[in-house]
């Protein structure tokens, strides 16, 4: 009932107070801070707020000053007021502190742009509050919403703002998604762009007028083609297999932001002048970052706590602190990347990472690692860096990779090529150093280039394997989903192969993949023949002419039960504990919230009588 009285007003909310702002021209009256106090009452009690039942406040003039709410369970109407900040640091015009089903309507909200100010705020576990109508300007943020829980905007328009909307948890909340889950829908404007923060969706294109973009345990959405800018960040948590491409990202909070996401792409971004973080991926795994600008951020990129991401063929350039930094992570792939100008090219904080094949040129420190050890650093080149590599904290690393193969261009190594071979005692040289270079004791790179490395043309990889379900009955098949890419720079075809197990299931080709496009597959399976059991399902590209980095070919990820038909809990017997699985699932389909793929046993996209028959003919049936 909230949700349809709401929908049916914001719009003319938010056309009033539009009307308002450009009318009232009433002096604003300074009255201090102002709090409504959880007892109901207004402090001070001069304030030109009125209230007769302690549930309604509406203003009676414009105020200079915050207000800060500690009671629930009321009304604000500002009435078309203007609530005035005074540029104060960290100066909020409505704050709302550990408070539920508070709504704020019709206020205009102007001058909050002291650093940290922000128009209104909602933290520490203020939720189910709605904020309906407001017209928000000139702040240091907009709509600012911390720790704070299913809550309600609509129809409020953030015009001027150094950043206009922000959702965040922060310290050992920032993974909770209660905090995440809130009902924000395109009425909401930044810069009269529609905000689109989406939660549980999948399958589908981000609108091309959009502002701001939040997805919230979404799967397969694209983001493309979009100006983000004035924004906390572009945010992703627990998103997967999603797709952000050809945007500007610039003059944000941050540019974008994952969080406890994997299996996404980031491809051809321009992400730029954003204070904080230009790209920054948190407890987040198995996503691609590629081709994009990362220039004049706070930071480049950085990965925490994250691992299998592969970061290529990025420009950063010229950001304050680390162009490409990773902390406490491992199994990263820092490759073929341009970094320069930056305070740190590479930053390695506790990680155990690949970095290779990266031009490093011109920065403060080419490559810093603080207590990282089991790194693999090699044909990089460092070139003109105020200091080449600098480690602290005694760490072990492998800054080669062997013999004829070589390890890094230094561009202030001063030795000689007269000889070849291992040990380098062969007469003729071979394009690798005659000594070694020393960065300290515990690292070295024993085989330093004499020219500079050459990236690779030709790159190919598997993103992903997935199956459509996990426990199959024998003779029924499951759809195999696979995602290829083209990582290198001409035009590729493509070979694969496709196992359970050991076994050959199937094979095909890709007959033309565009450089850094990806393409996904989908095979079926017919698990006849195959006894009952689990499969390990992955899939192998063949290396095309010229590919050197192979390890990203294999991907195994998949798996699934080969069980008796009418199975669905992969107990290997067909017992009442299924028959209540599948009448829970009984008239589901893909996208229903009851639907349960391994209840679909004639794999038809649908639960329905065919599929209790099937169950019901080997009810009593188990394995051995």
């Amino acid at each position: 009932m909230l949700k349809r009285i709401v929908s049916g007003i914001a719009l003319t909310l938010l056309l009033i107070s539009m009307l308002t702002l450009a009318f009232n021209i009433q002096t604003v009256k300074a009255s201090g801070t102002i709090y409504i106090r959880a007892d109901g009452s207004i402090d001070p009690p001069t304030a030109p707020i009125a209230t007769v039942d302690n549930v309604t406040y509406t203003f009676t003039d414009n105020i200079n000053d915050s207000i800060v709410v500690q009671r629930n369970n009321i009304i604000i109407d500002g009435s078309g007021y203007t609530l005035q900040g005074r540029e104060l640091e960290y100066e909020y015009g409505f704050r709302l502190y550990r408070v539920k089903n508070v709504t704020i309507i019709t206020t205009n909200i102007n001058g909050f742009d002291g650093f940290g100010g922000a128009g209104i705020v909602l933290d520490d576990e203020s939720g189910e509050n709605i904020i309906l109508g407001n017209i928000i300007t000139n702040c240091f943020w907009g709509i600012e919403m911390e720790n704070s829980f299913n809550n309600v905007l609509r129809a409020n328009n953030m015009i001027g703002n150094r950043y206009h909307f922000a959702v965040y948890a922060d310290g050992l909340c920032f993974w909770n998604i209660s905090y995440y889950i809130h009902d924000v829908d395109s009425t909401n404007l930044v810069d009269n762009k529609p905000i689109y923060y989406w939660v549980n969706k999948r399958g589908t294109y981000i609108p091309p007028d959009a502002g701001y973009v939040a997805l919230v345990n979404c799967t397969d959405i694209t983001i493309e083609g979009l100006n983000l800018q004035k924004i906390g960040e572009t945010l992703l948590f627990q998103t997967k297999n999603s797709r952000i491409t050809n945007n500007y990202i610039a003059n944000n909070f941050q540019g974008i932001k994952m969080i406890s996401s994997y299996n996404n792409s980031l491809l051809n971004n321009k992400i730029v002048n954003n204070y904080h973080h230009g790209v920054v991926l948190s407890f987040s795994d198995n996503n691609t970052l590629s081709w994009n600008e990362a220039r004049g951020n706070g930071e480049g990129i950085s990965v925490e706590g994250s691992r299998n991401n592969l970061i290529s063929n990025n420009v950063v350039t010229n950001n304050t602190y680390y162009g490409i930094s990773s902390a406490l992570s491992s199994n990263n792939n820092i490759f073929g990347n341009d970094i320069a100008n930056n305070f740190h090219g590479v930053s390695l904080w506790g990680s155990s990472d690949n970095v290779s094949n990266n031009n490093i040129a011109k920065n403060g420190y080419g490559i810093y690692l603080y207590g990282s050890s089991g790194n693999l650093i090699f044909h990089n080149n460092f070139v003109q860096n105020t200091q080449q590599a600098i480690i602290e904290i005694t760490s072990f690393n492998i800054w080669d990779d062997g013999y004829p193969s070589g390890g890094n261009y230094w561009s202030d190594y001063s030795g000689t090529d007269f000889y070849n071979g291992p040990y380098q005692n062969e007469t003729g040289s071979d394009g690798i150093g005659d000594t070694p270079y020393v960065i300290d004791a515990n690292n070295t790179d024993r085989f330093p280039l004499m020219k500079p490395w050459n990236t690779y043309f030709h790159d190919i990889g598997i993103l992903n394997v997935e199956v459509s379900k996990t426990v199959i009955g024998q003779g029924f098949p499951a759809e195999v989903y696979i995602k290829v890419i083209n990582y290198g720079e001409i035009v590729e075809a493509i070979s694969f192969e496709i196992y359970a197990n050991e076994t050959l299931i199937g094979n095909g080709q890709i007959s033309y993949l565009t450089p850094m496009n990806q393409t996904n597959i989908t095979f079926r399976w017919n698990t006849s023949g195959f006894a009952k059991g689990n499969y390990t399902i992955w899939a192998y590209a063949w290396p095309v002419e010229g590919e050197t980095d192979t390890a990203d070919n294999t991907f195994v990820d998949g798996w699934i039960l080969v069980t008796i038909s009418g199975d669905i809990n992969g107990d290997f017997k067909v017992d009442i504990k299924d028959l209540v699985l599948s009448i829970k699932a009984f008239g589901s389909y893909p996208t229903h919230p009851r639907w349960n793929p391994s209840a679909d046993f004639n794999n038809d996209n649908k639960i329905d009588i065919r599929d209790l028959v099937l169950l019901l003919k080997n009810f009593g049936e188990h394995y051995p």
